[in-house]
């Protein structure tokens, strides 16, 4: 590890290891499929009515769950305090409401319905949380939600539809943790995530893993093991600011093994 020191101060910098190597760029939505085990989180809110061994065993009986969605490039993020652009947008909440209700497809299966539409304007995009019906366990859930996911991803393809801030068609990507939301003026996106770990460290192949999907990775650096601070942490370096904005609204409150991740600029 290099140390350098000033003042009669040793200064450490952060260790940076080297990624795994990536041969073929797949797209983003297929990196990790299939068989990963990353999936979209679901709140089950109502159990249907079934009777006997499926009752009991949770097998075959329908429930109603809730999860989210993110949309990006629904906005132009704030590059700066003084970047107005999103200003322009955010000054009638129910007319960013409408445009992402707009981009939705009209009808989905599984009972689809949008509960709740969360505009997050400083980083281009918006939370829609839904309702769905779905048979089984809680795993196949999230199957089903992740394909809902995928049948909006796919109607905001054949829309490609562009604006004068982004050269490219919004995408939709299933929130597998539990978003922060917040409006603190100073906390601009940036390329650069801050990941902290609630439980046990995870190693540079479980980040990458974790993060890939969200855009390509410059850099990941890790928290060296001299450095007794704690919370735990890492950073992830994105190559554009639109992976950045996609991993902070989709992986905080995230859970790997047991460890709980939160997410910051």
């Amino acid at each position: 590890m290099l140390s350098l020191r000033t003042g009669g101060h040793a200064l450490r910098r952060p260790m940076r290891v080297p990624l795994p190597p990536l041969t073929t760029l797949q797209p983003l939505g297929q990196l990790l499929r299939p068989g990963a085990a990353r999936l979209i989180h679901v709140d089950r809110l109502e159990r249907g009515a079934d009777s006997g061994a499926e009752a009991e065993t949770g097998e075959g009986d329908t429930g109603k769950y809730r999860a989210g969605l993110f949309i990006d490039k629904v906005f132009p993020i704030k590059m700066a305090a003084f970047d107005i652009r999103p200003y322009i947008w955010s000054r009638n909440i129910e007319a960013m409401k409408k445009k992402v209700s707009g981009l939705l497809p009209k009808q989905l299966p599984h009972q689809f319905a949008v509960c709740e539409i969360e505009p997050h304007k400083r980083d281009g995009g918006s939370i829609v949380y839904f309702t769905f019906s779905a048979p089984g366990t809680q795993d196949d859930a999230k199957r089903v939600a992740e394909g809902l996911v995928s049948a909006v991803n796919t109607e905001l393809a054949t829309r490609d539809k562009r604006s004068w801030y982004e050269f490219e068609p919004a995408r939709s990507l299933p929130v597998r943790g539990v978003p922060f939301s917040e409006d603190i003026v100073r906390m601009l996106p940036s390329k650069k995530i801050k990941v902290e770990f609630v439980g046990p460290d995870l190693t540079v192949e479980q980040l990458y893993g974790e993060f890939r999907e969200f855009g390509l990775i410059l850099d990941i650096e890790t928290q060296p093991t001299s450095n007794k601070d704690t919370p735990r942490w890492a950073i992830v370096h994105y190559s554009q600011l639109r992976g950045a904005t996609r991993a902070r609204n989709c992986a905080h409150g995230d859970v790997v093994g047991s460890t709980r991740l939160l997410l910051s600029y």
